[in-house]
């Protein structure tokens, strides 16, 4: 990749183009929910999309100046808003449809975040449950305008395994004993997973030299790769529970990260590279809206798919988004 000044780039990966737009397709199937062993598969074994989103933003933002973090902020920002009016409007016009007549006020008081705000700027999100991924990417670019690079840098290695040991054991063991809807909003955060994912990303710019210089490099990460499957095997055997980020998952999303870095002309076709390249922001923030609005329509009847207002969080329960 070629640099030109601390915030622009002219050359383009054409492998992580290709990974986002594998990882948005990915995303698309994972809130589908569809049932039965594909429903399982995809469930336990596909969880790579959102820690990959993380890394690759950290890839291209690491060392950038505190004003390109500030503007980045301000255009996540505008998208959180555009994309909560959109579902809002959604779910507002199909309970008008279904009750007939709807009280905005009653209507807005049975959502979550008119009786936890604090909690939804921060940690949540307000009608789309899917777009904590760009509330955390949101804090995380704030944090990182008034925290300096060398200082983020150095704790960086700290960081990284304290927050993710976190996430991954914190959340097994608060599964097993309470109830994970309850304070799922902590795992799903900028502080759990958008910090050390991003973190990780910025690492891997950082030591990019050496991870192209690595003897069959190509052949390693795949090794890499296909071992985090197998390992995502052995944690569903073991664990039979759904988290968003096993020890597998960590794996598998820096296996496709190093490999995609390594090979940087790679891309699987034209419309995977061009929804990564393109559309992949467009899709997150629209696809649930559109899932929502087929699965209310005579269209859902015909795939087996569902979603409504439900995303799959945990084995095979389902809650409210919003």
């Amino acid at each position: 990749m070629i640099e030109i000044g601390r915030d622009k780039i002219v050359e383009e990966y054409k492998s992580l183009n290709t990974l986002k737009g594998v990882a948005c397709i990915t995303v698309i199937l994972l809130h589908c929910s569809f049932p039965g062993f594909l429903g399982r598969f995809i469930g336990y074994f596909m969880r790579f999309p959102v820690p990959v989103f993380f890394m690759i933003s950290g890839y291209f933002a690491s060392n950038r100046s505190k004003q390109w973090y500030r503007d980045k902020a301000k255009y996540i920002f505008i998208l959180i808003l555009i994309s909560e009016l959109l579902m809002g409007t959604v779910i507002l016009t199909d309970d008008w449809l279904t009750s007939g007549v709807i009280s905005i006020a009653e209507w807005i008081m049975q959502f979550e975040f008119i009786h936890h705000p604090i909690r939804t700027i921060f940690l949540g999100t307000i009608f789309n449950g899917t777009l904590w991924y760009l509330y955390a990417v949101l804090w995380v670019w704030v944090i990182f305008s008034a925290w300096g690079y060398d200082n983020r840098k150095k704790a960086a290695y700290f960081l990284i395994p304290l927050l993710l040991t976190i996430e991954v054991y914190g959340r097994l063991f608060w599964q097993s004993v309470y109830d994970i809807n309850e304070v799922i909003y902590i795992f799903r955060s900028f502080i759990l997973q958008g910090i050390p994912f991003i973190m990780i990303g910025g690492i891997l710019k950082e030591h990019e030299d050496k991870i192209c210089g690595i003897k069959k490099a190509s052949l390693k990460f795949m090794a890499i790769i296909i071992i985090g499957f197998l390992m995502a095997f052995t944690e569903y055997v073991i664990y039979k529970t759904y988290l968003d980020v096993y020890l597998s998952t960590i794996m598998i999303s820096i296996g496709l990260m190093c490999l995609a870095v390594v090979k940087r002309e790679m891309y699987l076709s034209k419309i995977i590279h061009h929804i990564g390249k393109d559309l992949s922001t467009i899709i997150y923030c629209i696809h649930l809206p559109v899932i929502y609005i087929i699965d209310r329509s005579p269209l859902q009847k015909w795939g087996g798919v569902y979603s409504t207002r439900y995303c799959c969080y945990c084995d095979n329960s389902y809650i409210r988004v919003f």
